[in-house]
């Protein structure tokens, strides 16, 4: 019969440390904790309930047009004025909501393209909620930080940690609550977005940011060119805490929850666009829409949306049509009227006479 041999702790200290591995010893990061410190552990603090608490990643996405960006100004004015999310003002009752936010939201915009026009967006809401609160409890951010593995040092996450520690130390700006990044794409520059383990490591940079900056992050992000689920790896919906997802519904749109991590599924909540100012806001469920007030994007609107998304790709009329939910036949007088208003062009590949379509030339020379 074969004898065990055991070897001394200070004879495996001395092999590991001679195979370059760390000398035995107790390490911070793996010490083991007994049950009643873990039963004893305080419980999810919900920053939005049955949403988003401290700590968590989140993300919202849909086929482009579809209001994405509607949704995250609606959620962010919510957040600051501390409103309950989902929610519409009532005469007698004051305001209500689907979603409780029980303590005002220091809120960090992030996004490096469109800004004029999303300076409308802003706008628009601000006429609806008013700006209580919004010079102590907004701010805004134009440089996107890069989660890319090889991305530039001085973009990256730890560059941005750096930073709000920085100004821990100064005692201001305030820090973040939630952070709202427009969009994924942009915050991802060079990755593989079907590489799980390039993707699996920007959700740990992002679940990263979360954790040391005690907040809550969502991310806007884009269905593929199907429009039936989010672009990239299975990885991403993995690491997440929240996802949620827009779809046409008749007139309107339908906000979906996709996955829930700490929480059960919600139902669907619907909502419409209708006109403010220069740009539309979201009304939710028609509660407070006067008549004749919905303003729901054309086919138009959809198609240039798409074409503003993507300026360097081309699309075939089918391909529209899939992507913006819309017959071909709409698509295509749409396209033409596009093409003669000069904001969308006709592209003919290969000599062949089938056309495909992109960004007016004068207007991808502009894009971010």
């Amino acid at each position: 019969m074969k004898t065990k041999t055991t070897s001394s702790p200070s004879t495996n200290s001395n092999q590991a440390a001679s195979n370059g591995a760390p000398a035995m010893g107790p390490h911070p990061h793996f010490w083991p904790m007994d049950w009643s410190s873990f039963v004893s552990r305080p419980p999810k603090e919900y920053l939005i309930d049955r949403m988003l608490g401290r700590g968590d990643v989140g993300m919202l996405f849909a086929q482009p047009g579809h209001a994405k960006t509607f949704l995250a100004i609606d959620l962010m004015f919510c957040a600051c004025q501390q409103r309950d999310w989902i929610g519409a003002y009532h005469p007698n009752r004051g305001w209500e909501g689907r979603f409780a936010i029980s303590d005002p939201l220091t809120v960090l915009y992030i996004t490096d393209e469109g800004l004029s026009g999303l300076s409308q967006r802003f706008k628009a809401a601000a006429h609806d909620y008013g700006l209580a609160g919004m010079d102590q409890r907004f701010m805004w951010l134009d440089r996107m930080p890069q989660l890319a593995p090889r991305s530039a040092p001085e973009l990256s996450a730890d560059a941005f940690l750096h930073q709000w520690r920085y100004f821990k130390q100064m005692g201001k700006p305030t820090p973040p609550d939630l952070i709202i990044l427009d969009t994924f794409a942009n915050a991802t520059l060079g990755v593989g977005e079907n590489a799980t383990d390039e993707m699996g490591m920007v959700m740990a940079d992002l679940k990263r940011i979360a954790v040391d900056l005690d907040c809550a992050i969502l991310t806007l992000h884009h269905t593929g060119k199907s429009g039936l689920d989010y672009r990239g790896s299975s990885a991403i919906k993995g690491a997440l805490d929240l996802q949620m997802k827009i779809v046409r519904a008749g007139a309107g749109f339908s906000l979906q929850c996709e996955k829930v991590k700490d929480s059960e599924a919600w139902d669907p909540a619907g909502f419409i666009l209708t006109r403010r100012l220069d740009s539309a806001v979201v009304l939710w469920d028609n509660l407070n829409a006067a008549p004749g007030a919905v303003k729901t994007p054309s086919t138009q609107d959809l198609i240039f949306d798409l074409l503003q998304q993507y300026p360097d790709e081309v699309f075939s009329a089918k391909e529209i049509a899939e992507a913006t939910g819309q017959t071909a036949t709409t698509v295509t007088n749409a396209l033409g009227r596009l093409t003669q208003n000069g904001k969308a062009e006709q592209v003919l590949l290969g000599g062949r006479t089938r056309f495909k379509w992109q960004l007016a030339a004068a207007l991808r020379a502009v894009s971010p």
